[in-house]
């Protein structure tokens, strides 16, 4: 599983930020020990934040999630394209290779193009790359691409509501696409 997490500067804004760290600590303190976490973070740039690493440790992972700091421009292009050489360079074959991006969905970068979006999700998804998204915010335009992208990665996109607590969905997306049943732990 790899979260691509936004940390653009619109991420301040209505507290978007501190609902995505306080839902990422709590998702990963319900992970189980054979998922492997990967998280990206991406603004004007991307980088990665967690290298594929087994959830054994899971304060260690909810230190680095707590260090994330909203700043910059959206660049969710090269969010994705960093996201998916990850995931790429580690896919199985049959497996749960799996891209979740959380973010409010709004670009103001001027090098996105929707229709570069759009061909780099259909490519990966042919690869056999889930892409889910937890939206944040409100935004009609940002929601509208964020359900192209998702079902075009033949996932979901689940819109986290004020005051409505995005843990459960993250959850719940992770269990419905994992390969491995909680029966064989």
């Amino acid at each position: 599983v790899l979260l691509l997490l936004d940390v653009s500067g619109s991420m301040k804004d209505d507290d978007k930020m501190d609902k995505l760290k306080a839902s990422i600590r709590r998702l990963v303190l319900i992970l189980r020990e054979v998922d492997v976490l990967t998280m990206i973070a991406y603004n004007s740039n991307s980088w990665e934040v967690l290298p594929p690493t087994p959830v054994t440790d899971n304060q260690a992972i909810v230190t680095l999630v707590d260090s994330l700091e909203a700043s910059g421009y959206t660049n969710g292009v090269k969010g994705m394209g960093t996201a998916y050489e990850s995931l790429e360079k580690r896919l199985i074959a049959g497996g749960n290779n799996q891209l979740i991006i959380a973010t409010d969905g709004k670009v103001n970068s001027s090098k996105f193009s929707e229709k570069d979006a759009v061909q780099m999700v259909k490519d990966n998804s042919n690869k056999g790359i889930v892409l889910s998204i937890i939206g944040f915010g409100d935004d009609k335009e940002a929601a509208r691409l964020m359900k192209k992208l998702a079902n075009l990665g033949e996932g979901n996109f689940l819109q986290v509501k004020d005051n409505e607590d995005p843990t459960e969905l993250l959850a719940e997306e992770i269990k419905n696409r994992s390969r491995i049943s909680v029966e064989t732990n």
